[in-house]
């Protein structure tokens, strides 16, 4: 009969720093999540929502790059558009004029004012939980880290092991 031994695979190091990855995000975003909710009736992946389209030039993005953008399905995505719209902070418009295709959303106005004040209070909330407890070394580690993670994981399903990068730093 397996034990609960035969599911620890990573040292007891190595389990501190994945678990303690995954507590401190869990417990962050928790944090920033209720704040919004709190403050502004707003979810965490709305205003994510809102933020990526505030930034899209013309403040518009078509809904493909929308989903590729936020950290949520297409079918989430389409069911958050959907409230912003009733709540009418964004708008959907069904084609584009030039050639006809694919589905926008954009931010109304007030829509803009929700966010920037959602942008004040997850700014807040970034120095509180986040930022007001590094050193500047601390947060260099943090960039050095993230820099390297991310050349390893490339986006879903598109794993790279370490094995297969030195192999091909290897390759003539």
């Amino acid at each position: 009969m397996p034990s609960a031994d035969d599911l620890n695979m990573l040292s007891a190091s190595d389990s501190q720093a994945w678990g303690g990855l995954l507590r401190t995000h869990k417990l962050i975003m928790a944090a920033m999540s209720q704040e919004l909710e709190d403050q502004h009736g707003l979810a965490l992946t709305s205003y994510d929502v809102l933020r990526h389209i505030a930034l899209a030039d013309g403040q518009r993005l078509r809904m493909s790059q929308l989903a590729e953008q936020v950290m949520i399905t297409r079918s989430g995505l389409t069911g958050v558009v959907g409230r912003l719209e009733a709540a009418g902070l964004v708008r959907r418009d069904s084609a584009d004029c030039i050639d006809g295709r694919g589905a926008y959303a954009s931010i109304t106005g007030s829509g803009w004012k929700v966010l920037l004040k959602a942008n004040d209070t997850i700014t807040t909330l970034i120095n509180q939980l986040f930022l007001n407890h590094l050193t500047e070394h601390d947060l260099a580690d943090l960039r050095r880290v993230w820099r390297k993670l991310g050349t390893v994981a490339q986006g879903p399903g598109k794993l790279v092991s370490p094995r297969s990068q030195l192999a091909s730093h290897l390759r003539p």
